[in-house]
């Protein structure tokens, strides 16, 4: 599966948005209390030697098992 239509997947199930302005995902809350996504946060050093964080949304191992009806269903 291609990236690019598995993350236009999550966004039209309302899994994930973006923020306006930003680039990265934001997990909706409810997928996050029912287990399905978490977010973890992640250091990067930039090359000028600062280092910033940044999230991304990970699917937990119930998620995938959700993800995969979904799958089905789409395909």
């Amino acid at each position: 599966m291609q990236p690019s239509f598995l993350f236009s997947l999550l966004e039209t199930a309302k899994w994930v948005y973006r923020r306006m302005g930003l680039p990265d995902r934001v997990a909706y809350q409810d997928k996050i209390q029912a287990g399905l996504l978490e977010h973890k946060v992640v250091p990067i050093v930039k090359r000028d030697g600062t280092e910033i964080t940044q999230t991304q949304v990970r699917v937990t191992p119930n998620g995938l098992v959700k993800l995969a009806t979904l799958v089905g269903g789409a395909a």
